[in-house]
């Protein structure tokens, strides 16, 4: 029996084994996809589009910061958007959230 070598890399230990690939260890079409390349494919925000600009979408991002914690402080904690359109404005209206019957 051989003695076990200490202090190796991934690479020396694993050497030239190949995974056999299985719906388990699958990955997209394109092939099998490390962790950090799933998280560099995170899809980006509707934001960053170009529907705003950044500084539209600062403000709007700060002005729902303020509503949430406004209603925080009130204690009402579950509600909805309801979304409409009134011309050239776009109203969002906090609305009671609709209880899920399970």
């Amino acid at each position: 029996m051989s003695k076990i070598r200490k202090n190796l890399s991934d690479r020396e230990m694993i050497g030239s084994v190949e995974e056999n690939l299985t719906f388990e260890n699958m990955g997209d079409e394109e092939g099998v996809c490390s962790k950090t390349e799933k998280a560099a494919k995170k899809p980006e925000k509707v934001l960053d589009e170009g529907y705003l600009s950044r500084q539209a979408a600062d403000q709007l991002n700060k002005a729902l910061l303020e509503f949430k914690v406004s209603m925080f402080q009130k204690g009402i904690l579950d509600y909805d958007f309801k979304i409409s359109r009134e011309e050239s404005r776009i109203v969002l209206t906090a609305v009671p959230q609709k209880k899920n019957r399970t």
